[in-house]
């Protein structure tokens, strides 16, 4: 009965889609979660990405900025807008501190001298690809827009990404 009074207390549509599945304890919380992960999707609108945009990679240690020429002439909230192919190293993505990949030759050498014991080497972002995806609709300087979904890789085997945009007043459809 108890069971019965908190699947009550749902939405029709929630009752609806998961049936019968609230009658055991472990379908409750899974549909608790289900229902809870849906309504925190709010990154699934891309919002553009400018200027002094905060980044981070998988394996450094501290975050890092983005940093925009204004080759491309297009501003948004009076900053230069990113496109995917704004991904050069100590040009447009600055390093994250220290990092932690054996795949950098500094990270792999500190570590031997210290007997295995991983020892964060110097991070030098050597991005191998553009920003993917990128936005399909909004253009900059001929490539697509760089949005707050994309994504970078680094040649050490990190996966940089976009943490804060900077614009937040625009959208990109």
């Amino acid at each position: 009965m108890h069971e019965r009074r908190d699947a009550a207390c749902l939405t029709p549509n929630l009752r609806r889609n998961f049936g019968a599945q609230f009658q055991g304890g472990v379908q409750k919380r899974r549909a608790h979660f289900l229902a809870s992960a849906a309504r925190a999707t709010v990154d699934a609108v891309a919002l553009p990405v400018v200027n002094g945009a905060t980044l981070t990679c998988s394996f450094g240690l501290a975050p890092s900025t983005l940093i925009v020429l204004p080759k491309n002439k297009t501003m948004d909230e009076n900053a230069p807008m990113a496109n995917i192919g704004d991904n050069a190293p100590m040009v447009n993505i600055t390093p994250f501190g220290l990092c932690n990949s054996l795949a950098n030759p500094v990270t792999a050498s500190q570590t031997a001298a210290a007997l295995g014991v991983l020892t964060p080497g110097t991070c030098t972002p050597a991005p191998v690809t553009s920003w993917v995806p990128g936005s399909p609709t909004v253009h900059v300087g001929g490539m697509p827009a760089l949005d707050t979904n994309s994504k970078c890789i680094c040649a050490y085997g990190g996966v940089i990404s976009v943490t804060v945009g900077q614009a937040f007043k625009t959208m990109l459809p």
